[in-house]
């Protein structure tokens, strides 16, 4: 098989409404390498397909000869639809698409038929109804007039559909049945005669369904029914519904949610559906309630014709913790208003931030109340009334866009879950995000700046600012707090500590930036220390301002303390004859950061001895200056003459001693005193010979001690004249 870049595909329907035109310019997926094949009403399934000049005539034919990372192209022509039942892989999906720039029509319903199942494209598992098909991309087609549906998944695992005009079908434009992770992007779906544009059932969990367009069908433009048949277990979680247009169509809503959960609808466009909310969250016989949604950032007009629903209607009390927010909700009708609910004081519920009309209902439509009241239940607080007429561009001409003056700019709450507008556009652009499925796009940048607990932060909030300028912030700590940090660009790829800085200057912006300052007013003592002994606490030790800190100095066993450092205050040497051995410091009312310096020194005795070498001979004296200045083993050494001399004071046959000298054949010869029960180190042997000139001495031999205790050694290469020699040894 030989591997092919894919061409992309646009889709592109103009519909006879003033929206501004969606384009889906969308890469395929054609995973790993696979083989490319083409189907054309020329063709012949006799042959290999692998060209346009030797292509296969059928759909069918085509889907049941391809394997994992294959591609189907089909060529300009109306086809009969197929059945699909083998799958490709994660890795390495399955494409069936039209021909790019080619108008490819299926008109006939996939060969197999099935009462119930009167479908253009099926995929399923349709002998045994058991496996489930996976990982195809179904792409740019001109579906219609199927039975049933135009596309229908039955039982399948990450199906993608994509940029299909889907359109005139007996049922549903695109259906799924127990499908799960499903991809339902840049399609427009209309002139459904029995039902929905698309609609997901059965249980499907984490679907995707963006960036399609569906109108004028008798149904709802997207219904998810999370249990129709009570084959699953009653909900659909994970789903996201986002920057899909619905209008003109039916029964149900714009968007019609049963049993869906933990799901995200945002910057959807729903507007003059008749006989139907425009968006709605219930629950019926079949599947669980609707709870913990998000609808975000939606635009709903209701149409003045047809019977009365809402704008958004929670039609049962055990559709819990659903929250509104950032959405226009506008109701033409005479009857009806913004929002519905079933009953007051549904757990969770939240609505706010919402450009609305002044007639809502807690009583399932029942009875309508008004916007104070309903604000008097704990509702949009911030939310307020506008017309249409002054948010939009042209209502006359469907065009929904926020008009330069209208009131849903910069009126909303910032949502992490909504960077992006129905078209792509950033959000916010402005001061914070604007309401509605749109946002006023703006050349300028926002700089948001952040002060925490314990200071301030000049200028405050958001700042907007000209491509290309700069921008200084001030960075002050309040009484009692000190500057920790000032972060730049916190939780991006860009984020930089600055540390504890009291001002920052943005320079040359071209993006949007945050910074962040924070405080504390925790101040610390950091402890360090030289030598042997230690510090306890050995870490740094915080404490609240005004607090208390206290440190224990502890030399080692042969060391004394001999110098502190507290902060800045230096308190210089300690005397020996002192003995510091251990100490205790406490910080008082502590109100800024300082730190404990301390260097450990080790103890000496007459003429330098180190405690520690007096401590391996004498271990448990106390009398270090006895034993120093003292002959113990009686060679005639005291021990701190022997520990110059790298022998043992305790051992008589350890010494280290000249004794003798001489001249031998013309060979100088040496002789000394120093065993191998002192240091092992080896003697080291210098020359001289002129003193006068106090020239350096030279070294000229490096002599093993000799296990006897007796060393000789001869200079055979001794000068003419006089030699001096020096004896040492190397411990």
């Amino acid at each position: 098989m030989s591997f092919s870049n894919l061409p992309c595909h646009i889709f592109i329907r103009a519909h006879v409404l003033g929206v501004t035109l969606l384009l889906f310019g969308l890469r395929c997926i054609s995973g790993s390498a696979g083989t490319n094949y083409y189907v054309s009403t020329t063709g012949s399934d006799a042959v290999n397909g692998l060209a346009t000049t030797n292509a296969w005539r059928s759909i069918q034919h085509a889907v049941e000869n391809v394997g994992p990372g294959d591609t189907v192209y089909v060529l300009s022509g109306t086809y009969t639809g197929a059945l699909i039942q083998a799958s490709g892989t994660a890795e390495a999906p399955i494409t069936l698409m039209a021909n790019p720039g080619d108008l490819v029509i299926l008109n006939q319903e996939q060969p197999y038929g099935g009462t119930s199942k009167n479908s253009i494209i099926l995929l399923e598992d349709y002998i045994y109804g058991a496996s489930v098909i996976s990982n195809w991309v179904i792409q740019g087609f001109e579906i219609t007039g199927a039975g049933r549906d135009g596309i229908d998944l039955r039982r399948t695992s990450r199906i993608t559909i994509r940029s299909n005009y889907v359109h005139h079908c007996g049922n549903r434009g695109i259906m799924t049945f127990l499908s799960d992770d499903t991809v339902i992007e840049g399609n427009e779906c209309s002139y459904s005669s029995a039902q929905h544009g698309i609609y997901c059932s059965d249980s499907g969990d984490r679907p995707s369904i963006r960036n399609n367009i569906c109108h004028h069908c008798t149904g709802a433009g997207i219904q998810i029914n999370a249990g129709t048949d009570g084959l699953g277990d009653g909900v659909t979680s994970g789903a996201i519904i986002e920057g899909n247009t619905c209008y003109e169509n039916g029964l149900g809503a714009g968007i019609n949610l049963g049993g869906v959960a933990d799901s995200m609808i945002r910057n959807n466009l729903i507007y003059l559906n008749n006989n139907g909310s425009g968006i709605a969250l219930y629950e019926d016989p079949y599947s669980l309630p609707s709870v913990r949604n998000k609808v975000y950032n939606n635009t709903i007009l209701r149409d003045v014709e047809g019977s009365g629903r809402w704008g958004i209607t929670i039609s049962h009390v055990s559709c819990v913790s659903n929250e509104l927010l950032n959405n226009i909700i506008y109701n033409y009708h005479g009857t009806d208003g913004s929002i519905n609910l079933a009953g007051l004081g549904i757990p969770g519920f939240v609505s706010d931030y919402n450009v609305i009309m002044d007639r809502f209902s807690v009583t399932d439509g029942a009875a309508i109340i008004s916007l104070a009241i309903w604000q008097s239940y704990g509702y949009d607080a911030h939310s307020f009334i506008a017309d249409p007429s002054n948010l939009f561009v042209n209502v006359a001409g469907d065009d929904y866009h926020l008009s330069t003056n209208s009131p849903a700019i910069d009126a909303g709450i910032e949502l992490l879950d909504v960077v992006r507008d129905l078209e792509g556009a950033r959000r916010p652009q402005g001061l914070t995000q604007d309401i509605g499925c749109y946002e006023l796009t703006s050349d300028l940048f926002r700089v948001v700046a952040t002060a925490h607990s314990g200071g301030g932060i000049v200028p405050a909030g958001v700042s907007l600012v000209e491509p290309g300028s700069n921008i200084t912030f001030g960075v002050t700590a309040d009484s009692g707090y000190r500057a920790v940090s000032v972060v730049t660009d916190l939780g991006s790829s860009m984020e930089t500590n600055h540390g504890p800085l009291e001002s920052y200057t943005f320079v040359n912006i071209q993006t949007n930036n945050t910074i962040d300052a924070f405080f504390t007013n925790t101040f610390s003592v950091t402890p360090a220390w030289s030598g042997d002994g230690g510090i306890s606490p050995a870490t740094v030790v915080t404490t609240d301002i005004g607090g208390a800190l206290e440190f224990t100095v502890q030399a080692g066993e042969h060391a004394h303390v001999e110098a502190l450092r507290i902060g800045n205050v230096y308190v210089g040497y300690i005397e020996d004859t002192n003995r510091l051995t251990a100490l205790s410091l406490t910080w008082s009312n502590v109100t800024a950061n300082d730190s404990l310096d301390v260097s450990f020194s080790e103890n000496t005795w007459a003429h330098g001895t180190p405690e520690s070498w007096l401590g391996g001979y004498y271990p448990g004296t106390t009398d270090y200056e006895v034993v120093t200045t003292g002959d113990t083993d009686g060679d005639g050494f005291a021990a701190w003459e022997e520990r110059l001399t790298g022998t043992s004071p305790t051992d008589l046959e350890s010494r280290f001693q000249i004794i003798g000298h001489d001249q031998v054949e013309g060979a100088n010869v040496l002789r000394w005193l120093g065993g191998t029960n002192g240091s092992q180190d080896p003697f080291l042997v210098e020359r001289l010979t002129n003193l006068v000139t106090h020239a350096s001495w030279e070294l000229v031999r490096s002599l093993a001690k000799s296990p006897t205790g007796t060393n000789e050694w001869r200079d055979t290469n001794a000068p003419q004249g006089a030699a001096f020699y020096r004896i040492s040894v190397t411990n």
